[in-house]
């Protein structure tokens, strides 16, 4: 049996808000960045889906995926499972999943939320999903590789496709 040497490096940083954690790739002379990761907190009133969606753009994440995604919701905007509509909920709610793909060439994200009497309902989450306390939300972000979305026959949908930097 033979054991392949990979040589990657984990730099753990204090503060991680304004200095992400990077994951590099190394070879003899080479040191190419292959993963940043990236840590916000979104306030009362803001729309969850659109702030994630303007951190894509802002940062021009080829490739990313949500970490961890915890807080609250006043208001919820979900397509839930084999439907072609969104059903808009009234909370609060506690954020108990938030997961998913993100690129400006296409972002595919879920949540789960928690009623006060912890009912559990989840979907597709779109815009119109309003913070009521707090998000927190944690991005990493590929750069060895690029997500689209893009026609799939076998599904009917947009599906991701990933590609080579």
């Amino acid at each position: 049996m033979s054991i392949m040497k990979t040589n990657i490096v984990i730099l753990f940083l204090a503060k991680v808000q304004t200095t992400p954690l990077q994951l590099y790739n190394t070879s003899e002379y080479e040191w190419n960045l292959i993963m940043q990761n990236y840590t916000f907190r979104l306030k009362s009133g803001q729309d969850l889906f659109d702030s994630i969606e303007n951190f894509v753009r802002e940062k021009q994440v080829g490739a990313g995926c949500v970490l961890s995604g915890v807080g609250s919701l006043s208001h919820a905007t979900l397509r839930l499972a084999n439907r072609e509509f969104t059903s808009e909920y009234e909370g609060p709610f506690e954020i108990v999943s938030l997961t998913g793909t993100v690129s400006v060439h296409g972002s595919h994200l879920h949540i789960s939320i928690s009623d006060g009497d912890g009912r559990t309902l989840g979907g597709h989450f779109e815009s119109g999903c309003k913070i009521y306390t707090t998000a927190e939300i944690v991005i990493a972000v590929f750069h060895d590789v690029i997500y689209k979305r893009e026609f799939a026959e076998d599904s009917g949908y947009d599906e991701l496709t990933v590609y080579d930097a």
